[in-house]
């Protein structure tokens, strides 16, 4: 599913991009971790473009059968 196609038609957009919403979703999961006795670290490229990703990933379904099984 293209997320970035939904928020683009419902005029939303990606938490991490809200600043408020950012910060709350980065505490809450720093504390999800903790809470499992995990670290959380925040990934440099979050978030990413996966419009690319997703054509190939269909691309190489298409042309090799159950190649992402």
């Amino acid at each position: 599913m293209l997320l970035g196609g939904v928020f683009q038609a419902t005029g939303n957009a990606s938490p991490v991009t809200v600043p408020a919403k950012g910060r709350y979703m980065l505490a809450d999961l720093a504390r999800f971790a903790r809470r499992y006795g995990r670290t959380a670290a925040v990934q440099p490229h979050f978030p990413i473009n996966t419009l690319t990703l997703m054509r190939g990933a269909v691309g190489l379904a298409v042309a090799q059968s159950g190649a992402l099984r």
